[in-house]
């Protein structure tokens, strides 16, 4: 059986959205439903929270996450990236407890409608394809981004990819097109290491639904997952705990 850790990042110091990661859903907060999915899966070694917070820390602590140390300010603020926090995460534990783990996956506290059966999926197709490089959850985005405009400072709009063969097609002409939803990462640990990035010559995509695809930044997103959420209790109750 492949060596698994959970990591689950969950800073205190949120810019858009003020401390996000505690936020409530359902009478339990964001980082809360994360650890409770981790746990219900039985696929790994250790799940562990990152994060600079005392009450996050708490939170996690009281619904059987580890916290093995407090991050660092410098981790938690930009430009410090999820990889960052990772990889520091994995030198920390072999550094100071000698533990060492071949697959590394990322679960985000602000991705609440992500189901069980996701993140087996994405760590089943990581296996079957020789549990090397990335693997990322992805959806498709609603429109291609071929057409898209960047604004300058007096208004006038000036084509993002004017070199694109498809910046004058109609959507249904164009590729589909995808974005990381930030629901989970499956990643080898040495090529994390490596590339320090998610993102590498070893990265696929795993493709989610864009109902489930939600990653909270901001106040309409957060009330949209809260509506979504409450909206399909058979979904919560057999897909999530």
């Amino acid at each position: 059986m492949p060596n698994r850790i959970c990591i689950i990042p969950a800073k205190g110091t949120s810019t858009r959205l003020p401390r996000k990661n505690a936020l409530p859903l359902d009478g339990h907060s964001l980082i809360a439903h994360a650890i409770r999915k981790a746990i219900k899966l039985e696929l790994f070694e250790r799940i562990v929270v990152s994060t600079e917070d005392e009450q996050i820390a708490q939170i996690a602590a009281d619904y059987g996450a580890e916290v093995p140390y407090m991050r660092p300010p410098e981790l938690s603020v930009d430009p410090a990236s999820i990889a960052n926090v990772c990889v520091h995460m994995l030198d920390w534990l072999r550094d100071k407890e000698g533990a060492e783990f071949d697959t590394l996956v990322l679960m985000l506290a602000t991705s609440p409608l992500v189901i069980l059966d996701d993140i087996r999926g994405a760590i089943a197709d990581f296996d079957a394809h020789g549990g090397r490089g990335c693997l990322l959850g992805v959806c498709q985005m609603d429109q291609p981004p071929f057409s898209t405009q960047l604004m300058d400072e007096d208004g006038r709009l000036r084509p993002a990819f004017p070199d694109s063969p498809y910046v004058d097609k109609k959507s249904n002409e164009c590729p589909p097109t995808y974005h990381s939803n930030g629901c989970v990462a499956v990643v080898q640990t040495d090529w994390m290491k490596a590339n320090q990035s998610f993102y590498g010559p070893g990265t696929r995509g795993y493709v989610m639904p864009r109902s489930r695809s939600i990653d909270i930044d901001t106040r309409e997103e957060y009330d949209l997952a809260v509506a979504l959420y409450g909206m399909d209790a058979t979904q919560r109750d057999v897909g999530l705990f």
